[in-house]
């Protein structure tokens, strides 16, 4: 990545070149800052290679995650040593619903949207995860996705 055009807290657009970016796994400096746009520095490759490389990344994410569904992506981080979507199977939760919001069947870190659910059913679905993998497992679960507003 070269660079990032952001909006912060402000709603001032600023430009933050290569030397001021911080990324890391799910992680990144720019906490309160959204992400407008990116200049990426990418490498040449042969049509063929990208093409099957690109087959294989769709394949495997038909395989893992609910396509097709209304949802919000992951809705939890990896926490050091585990990956979220297994604590949230372990602990019970693969199909549970709250109003209009389910855990996925396919993937259980991922809550889908069955028709009607409100931000509400989400937060408290996500609520009952964490309290639940907590009691069980000792395990703090982060939300990856961004909440807004109040609950």
């Amino acid at each position: 990545m070269e660079s990032v055009e952001v909006l912060d807290e402000a709603v001032h657009v600023r430009s933050l070149s290569k030397s001021a970016l911080q990324f890391q796994y799910r992680r990144s400096n720019l906490g309160g800052l959204w992400i407008l746009s990116a200049t990426l520095r990418l490498k040449a490759a042969e049509k063929s290679f990208i093409m099957a490389q690109i087959d294989e990344l769709l394949r495997y994410r038909a395989r893992t995650q609910p396509l097709g569904t209304s949802n919000c992506g992951s809705v939890f981080k990896n926490p050091e040593g585990f990956a979220a979507a297994q604590l949230v199977e372990k602990a019970g939760f693969k199909g549970l619903r709250c109003g209009g919001a389910q855990v996925s069947e396919r993937h259980a870190n991922f809550i889908l949207n069955t028709g009607g659910a409100s931000a509400h059913d989400v937060r408290q679905l996500m609520q009952q995860i964490q309290d639940k993998v907590f009691e069980k497992f000792g395990v703090k679960l982060e939300p990856e996705i961004k909440l807004v507003g109040e609950w």
